[in-house]
């Protein structure tokens, strides 16, 4: 692995979060005590030496958006987050859907992808391929892509309307009522020309050590975390 990038998959421990978000819940979105998901995001970031992190408001959409500047910000109404900022990490919230995290160690830049059957079925990674490439000259060839722990085929039964656009589009990756979605995204990934695509966690809603929406409804958020790693650590500040 490259020594110059941060690349990690949080799971549910570690925290102080109370049932039924316990432990380790990175979410302000979902009802927690916010002072606990503050207290979880602050050890997460000390343990991984982060001092600065951006995240998303995530929409199951396929809006992509540049972070440009190191700062603590929560950018609106995207699932995709990219930088060539040194020392800024990138975080990505799922319960279920895959935390997709892409580093180009060629021209130095990262992104971090919510990627869900809505935004998957929307080509939420290809359209941040594609940013990556006109923003930054990013070729798919040079990109290393990790997908973290995340629902798998076995457990994410579909039905209706949902199960009729997943058999007509992706057959493929349909079996029976259930949807295989992280082969779906590699095939995308892989499509688009992306050699290096690693994915070797299992499912979230059968692994008790991860949140699942799936699962049990009311519960807490994992994350991916990427950062291009730099020498400027001198501003350090409480998340």
């Amino acid at each position: 692995m490259d020594a110059s990038v941060l690349i990690h998959f949080t799971d549910r421990f570690g925290g102080v979060s109370a049932a039924p978000f316990e432990s380790n819940n990175l979410a302000y979105h979902v009802a927690d005590n916010p002072l606990h998901v503050k207290a979880n995001r602050t050890f997460t970031c000390k343990a991984l030496g982060i001092s600065w992190m951006a995240d998303m408001e995530q929409v199951h959409g396929t809006a992509v958006r540049i972070a440009t500047e190191r700062a603590n910000r929560t950018f609106e109404a995207c699932d995709g987050l990219i930088t060539q900022m040194e020392n800024l990490a990138l975080m990505v919230l799922v319960a279920d859907c895959i935390p997709v995290l892409m580093h180009d160690p060629k021209t130095r830049t990262v992104a971090a992808v919510h990627a869900g059957r809505a935004g998957a079925f929307g080509g939420i990674v290809l359209e941040a391929l594609r940013a990556m490439r006109e923003t930054f000259g990013v070729q798919p060839e040079h990109l290393h892509v990790s997908l973290g722990p995340s629902i798998g085929g076995c457990c994410y039964e579909l039905d209706g309307v949902a199960l009729e656009e997943a058999k007509k589009r992706f057959g493929a990756h349909v079996h029976g009522r259930t949807l295989d979605l992280r082969a779906l995204v590699e095939e995308q990934l892989k499509a688009a020309g992306v050699l290096h695509v690693k994915s070797t966690f299992g499912c979230t809603c059968c692994d008790t050590r991860y949140f699942s929406y799936r699962r049990d409804k009311t519960t807490g958020r994992q994350a991916g975390i990427i950062m291009l790693k730099g020498e400027d650590e001198s501003k350090k500040r409480s998340l």
